[in-house]
């Protein structure tokens, strides 16, 4: 991949393997929301159709998203391993673009935070 306007390839690399996980992750929480979370009639039409069907659907698409995020949400390495994270695309950043950065980590720390409630306990 060639560098684009300044860009480094890790830098776009990066954020377009981000980028998909961000978009399919937007499109199943659309697709839950569209099924799920429209009405109560739109739940009881669900249930009489089809429940266990619906069921499955319904824990599956859940399950991905909330694991998508926790992974999105990781820290930048674990152990002596890099993640491909926002935290990790952060630091991919911060030689190369420091306002940018700036205006994102809050933006992570926010996501981090409101994710906390799905993380295991720290001992």
């Amino acid at each position: 991949m060639k560098e684009e306007k300044g860009v480094s390839k890790d830098i776009m690399n990066a954020f377009e393997a981000i980028e998909d996980d961000v978009l399919w992750v937007h499109a199943k929480w659309t697709i839950y929301r569209q099924l799920f979370a429209t009405s109560e009639e739109r739940i009881s039409l669900l249930n009489d159709f089809a429940p266990d069907f619906f069921q499955i659907v319904h824990d599956s698409v859940l399950h991905d998203i909330v694991l998508t995020m926790g992974r999105l949400t990781d820290p930048a390495e674990t152990g002596d391993k890099e993640n491909l994270t926002f935290e990790q695309l952060i630091k991919i950043l911060e030689a190369d673009n420091c306002e940018l950065v700036r205006k994102l980590t809050p933006l992570l720390e926010t996501a981090q935070e409101k994710y906390k409630p799905f993380r295991p306990l720290e001992e």
